[in-house]
């Protein structure tokens, strides 16, 4: 097998293995030159896969979140990359050299199709962080979505976030397994996120002083949500 062939197969085996750690040590580990080839490459025949396992290692490696960043985070990147990625090829779009205009018109036709603005912005990081990582190897000195900016939103989080009234919560609990209205109460009384939730263990629940532990919340960061006088009775 030739070089690049066996650059390629490790590439890809890397995409389905190890820890994000694991992956992203392996491009750090390439020469500088090595790197720039792979992201020109991956840049030449749009692949996403590659082009994700590079985002993915440069937001490891030089994001706030670093290692420890969710699932669910990387996910929602990965996606927004994605969508770029169709829009690009439909449109035979030259991901090293873009046009001038390419950061807000993808805006503009994302706001289009309807996408909501959060959606949007979404978009707009993942975007933003595949050209850093572009940067950061050396394959373009581009950076087509600097000025790009999202249309504000008009709804203010508050009106697009109610909560469930208290009546509601009650029809749900009374529908509910007793494992689910557990969950709906921590959801609920405590605020605790769904990703949260699912890794939340019994010694994170302190039932002497009431606090529940979320050991690695939004960004992962750790903190304390009060128990309600309704959760204790779920022990």
């Amino acid at each position: 097998m030739s070089r690049t062939g066996k650059a390629a197969s490790r590439t890809s085996s890397l995409k389905r293995t190890g820890d994000t750690l694991s992956r992203s040590r392996w491009w750090t580990d390439l020469s500088g030159p090595e790197l720039r080839r792979l992201a020109v490459a991956a840049c030449r025949d749009q692949d996403p896969e590659t082009l994700w396992a590079l985002t993915e290692a440069y937001f490891t490696t030089y994001g706030a979140s670093g290692a420890k960043a969710g699932r669910h985070t990387l996910r929602a990147y990965r996606q927004g990359l994605n969508v770029f990625l169709n829009h690009a090829g439909t449109r035979a779009v030259n991901l090293l050299h873009p046009a001038r205009d390419l950061g807000p018109s993808f805006l503009r036709e994302r706001e289009a199709a309807g996408k909501s603005p959060g959606t949007v912005r979404l978009e707009l990081a993942a975007v933003r962080l595949l050209y850093r990582a572009l940067r950061w190897a050396g394959a373009t000195t581009a950076d087509p979505f600097s000025g790009a900016r999202p249309a504000r939103d008009a709804t203010a989080p508050w009106d697009k976030r109610q909560p469930y009234r208290e009546e509601e919560l009650q029809a749900l609990l009374a529908a509910a397994a007793p494992d689910t209205g557990v969950m709906l109460l921590l959801g609920a009384h405590a605020g605790l996120r769904v990703s949260e939730l699912l890794a939340l263990v019994w010694s994170d629940l302190d039932f002497g002083v009431r606090l529940v532990r979320v050991q690695s919340g939004k960004g992962g960061k750790a903190r304390r949500a009060v128990m309600s006088e309704t959760l204790p009775c779920c022990r």
